[in-house]
């Protein structure tokens, strides 16, 4: 119950940081957002479109981590606004960020209240806010690295 109220309250306060960026888009988060973000949704965008896999037409491209960019075609191809957009795509970084906080203090602690204290520091870290804001694949990334660690762990104990 504890490891869910810290989890709980880990991901309303990136959600909350997340959406003080969106209303405060141009200012904030433009900056927050580095290049390769932006290459990520115009390639998105253009899958959706049915041009392929380009940056501009006529521009194959290739590179990107697959998983986040079925993710974002799948987020482009529903046409919504710039601020939603963005605002999904933090959404989904705050969840994987959720996700491999619990699993990881799950498999690292027994006591419960070390289970809540290492997802807070997880998800409160500013590394990882910061990781958040930035609209790539790393959330997802760390998340299937914490998945791989689990199992390398159960494999490992089952020997």
């Amino acid at each position: 119950m504890l490891l869910r109220r810290a989890l709980g309250f880990g991901f309303l306060v990136q959600g909350l940081i997340a959406f003080w960026f969106v209303v405060h888009w141009n200012p904030a988060i433009s900056r927050l957002w580095p290049d390769d973000a932006f290459y990520y949704q115009q390639i998105a965008r253009h899958i959706a479109q049915g041009d392929g896999s380009v940056f501009s037409p006529h521009e194959p491209t290739n590179g990107y981590h697959p998983l986040w960019m079925v993710l974002l075609v799948g987020l482009h191809a529903l046409q919504l606004s710039l601020s939603t957009l963005i605002a999904s795509v933090l959404g989904i970084s705050i969840a994987c960020n959720a996700l491999a906080a619990w699993i990881l203090s799950r498999c690292l602690w027994a006591d419960e209240r070390l289970q809540a204290l290492g997802a807070l520091l997880y998800l409160l870290s500013p590394w990882m806010v910061c990781l958040t804001l930035t609209g790539l694949e790393t959330p997802l990334s760390l998340l299937f690295l914490v998945l791989w660690l689990r199992q390398a762990r159960r494999l490992w104990e089952w020997e």
